[in-house]
């Protein structure tokens, strides 16, 4: 072989070696680990606050930072939202991952119902009973609970059984019941006869009641007041013998709210001109308990 022909063939396996001894590794993507799909119950109308854990390793087992959207803890809105994971090694060695984030409302309204409920009546075929209900959702805030039979309904003497819903929006559903007694009494009869109607001399109701008195003959008006605890709270001239109570109202400036306990009611009959306050007697006094 000429020498010419060595040299060329030493070049070749010099160029062959080098080759196969390059340094140079391969790219490889970090191992990204992102939770599997996560369902979350809804704490408000806003969502809910869902935290989560990524993590990712790179070249020579070395821990990675993870970078979320949405971050961890970040308020998810009812519904499915899809979280992007990202971890990078090298500039070309990148890792994507997603997953998929659900807020469902499935938690039924919270439904208050009175306890039991007891009237006397004078009447046999029974009684008026009126009463409150409330509901409160999370995701939908207050609800009209639908109760049958309906507040304000006659109930016949013995004991009803209400029952009452509440649903939200996503059809989840609060049942509650109560019972309405209604009692037919005489002494109950006897107390008609007096000024003070209803309610009657120590019923218990749920709800605002009607105050019923006696009509009085030439009377223009009606002084009617009502107690708590022994301060009056409420005074009030009405032109008929009835007066409807509500859950709130103003009184010399202050805000007055019908909470549950004890309270008396008392009426005096008013005559001519309301400004000239010419009174009658006492017509009566009576108490009703609110639970």
């Amino acid at each position: 072989m000429s020498r010419a022909a060595v040299a060329v063939t030493l070049a070749l396996l010099a160029l062959s070696g080098a080759a196969g001894t390059s340094s140079a590794a391969p790219t490889r993507q970090p191992e990204l680990t992102v939770p599997a799909d996560i369902t979350a119950e809804a704490e408000a109308p806003t969502g809910a606050g869902v935290s989560f854990t990524a993590s990712a390793v790179g070249r020579e087992n070395r821990s990675l930072p993870v970078t979320c959207s949405p971050v961890s803890g970040s308020t998810f809105p009812l519904g499915h939202t899809t979280v992007t994971c990202t971890a990078q090694d090298r500039p070309d060695e990148v890792a994507t991952k997603t997953f998929r984030v659900t807020v469902a409302d499935r938690t039924p309204p919270q439904l208050i119902v009175p306890a039991t409920l007891s009237v006397r009546t004078t009447n046999r075929k029974g009684a008026v009973a009126r009463f409150r209900a409330s509901a409160t959702d999370l995701v939908d805030g207050q609800l009209a609970p639908d109760c049958s039979p309906r507040s304000g309904a006659l109930f016949r003497v013995g004991a009803t059984t209400v029952e009452c819903t509440a649903t939200d929006r996503r059809q989840n559903v609060a049942r509650a019941s109560f019972t309405v007694v209604i009692s037919f009494s005489r002494q109950a009869r006897r107390a008609r006869q007096a000024a003070l109607y209803s309610p009657v001399a120590g019923a218990v109701v749920g709800a605002p009641p009607l105050l019923r008195w006696r009509a009085v003959p030439r009377a223009t008006y009606y002084n009617i007041q009502v107690y708590r605890g022994g301060h009056r709270i409420l005074s009030f001239w009405p032109s008929r013998p009835r007066f409807q109570l509500h859950d709130s109202w103003n009184y010399h400036g202050r805000r007055m709210i019908l909470t549950s306990g004890s309270y008396a009611w008392l009426v005096w009959p008013g005559f001519g001109d309301l400004a000239r306050a010419n009174y009658g007697r006492l017509l009566g006094r009576s108490t009703f308990r609110v639970q």
